[in-house]
């Protein structure tokens, strides 16, 4: 199982999912993980963790803003094998969703937050 965690400015919620294998490139062998949803006050997203070769990690999937409040959802990732942080696009005003897809990274595992900024 797999832990997902979102953050808020001053607290976490996670969300625990079973694994999915889904190809989706036939040169590389590339698994995902099922889709999961994560909901904070103020911005939702659906994302996924997707593997290729057992080596890189990337996250896909959208985010939404979905308070009136002035700020933005965003969904960012860390990796067990890189040190930097990706980012999507920030959601914002309310009502707005926003599609991405991450780089791949070095690594097996990511972990996946939602933020409201």
């Amino acid at each position: 199982m797999k832990r997902i965690m979102a953050s808020a400015l001053a607290g976490f919620a996670a969300a625990l999912g079973l694994v999915a294998t889904t190809p989706t490139m036939a040169s590389a062998a590339v698994t995902c993980r099922a889709e999961q949803y994560i909901r904070i006050v103020g911005g939702e997203a659906h994302v996924r963790e997707c593997f290729s070769n057992g080596t890189q990690v990337r996250v896909n999937g959208w985010v939404k803003d979905t308070l009136g409040d002035g700020k933005c959802a965003q969904v960012y990732a860390t990796y067990n094998n890189y040190s930097g942080r990706d980012y999507s696009p920030r959601a914002c005003p309310e009502g707005n969703r926003d599609d991405f897809t991450m780089p791949w990274r070095a690594g097996t595992d990511a972990f996946i937050y939602l933020r409201v900024v």
